[in-house]
């Protein structure tokens, strides 16, 4: 009994291969659709066996492609979700300054001491770079005060930054007048005059606004009594050793004329 020649080609190629393919009859017949169709000069049946047999590329490929994908999905390494998670979960929980509340709390074994690090490092230079540009500014002209027009500007507002303000005006106000924003800190820098030689010394204080802190008055008013102090302390000690020289030089007088 004679085999049909398209039986025996897809056999034929089964053998070379090794493998049968499911898709290999259809593309055979396919073919020899296509060949027919020319023998008898269909061209319209001879377009659709080609389009046919594109649509039938196209399916197999799309089939191949999505079974590459879900296998490199299923055997893809773990990745680093878990870590990232942890790590943007500490970034939340920064210290909120202005309402003393905190970010919400996950537990995990990465606690956020680096970001509160970060934060209060970056605050320190921010205030360690106001005290050079105070000091910096300390020999210029003297500006005056914004808000009364009458007090020198001493104090630097924090976090804005703007310094065209007294110490008398910025312990009363909590938003600064220039860009609205809250105000967290200030600092305070003054010229303190030393009793003992009268020179001017530069001392700096920084404190929180809204908290039971002295104002740069009261401050400067402690610094000066504290210097007026000492003074009158080195000049009791100086008194007490010309006494006691003076007591000396009486007995050893008396001691020389007996």
């Amino acid at each position: 009994m004679s085999q049909d020649p398209k039986d025996r080609l897809i056999s034929k190629i089964a053998r070379r291969t090794g493998k049968n393919d499911p898709v290999l009859p259809v593309g055979l017949g396919v073919v020899a659709t296509i060949s027919q169709s020319a023998r008898k000069n269909d061209l319209f049946s001879t377009i659709a066996a080609m389009l046919l047999l594109l649509l039938g590329i196209f399916i197999l490929g799309c089939i191949k492609c999505g079974y590459e994908c879900l296998k490199d999905i299923y055997n893809r390494p773990p990745d680093q979700t878990s870590e990232n998670r942890y790590i943007l979960a500490g970034m939340n929980q920064v210290p909120l300054k202005s309402s003393g509340k905190r970010g919400k709390t996950s537990e995990s074994d990465h606690p956020p001491q680096p970001s509160k690090f970060i934060e209060e490092t970056q605050f320190t230079e921010f205030v360690s770079k106001a005290i050079k540009r105070l000091n910096s500014t300390s020999g210029n002209e003297e500006s005056i005060c914004c808000v009364c027009m009458e007090n020198k500007c001493n104090t630097r507002l924090v976090p804005c930054g703007h310094d065209q303000f007294g110490d008398r005006c910025a312990e009363k106000i909590q938003n600064c007048p220039i860009c609205r924003q809250v105000i967290s800190h200030e600092i305070f820098a003054c010229g303190i005059t030393n009793a003992v030689d009268g020179s001017e010394e530069d001392e700096i204080h920084c404190f929180k606004a809204n908290g039971a802190i002295p104002s740069g008055r009261i401050l400067l008013q402690q610094a000066r009594l504290a210097k007026e102090t000492d003074s009158l302390i080195n000049l009791f000690d100086e008194v007490d050793l010309l006494q006691d020289e003076e007591n000396g030089y009486l007995s050893d007088t008396s001691l020389a004329s007996d």
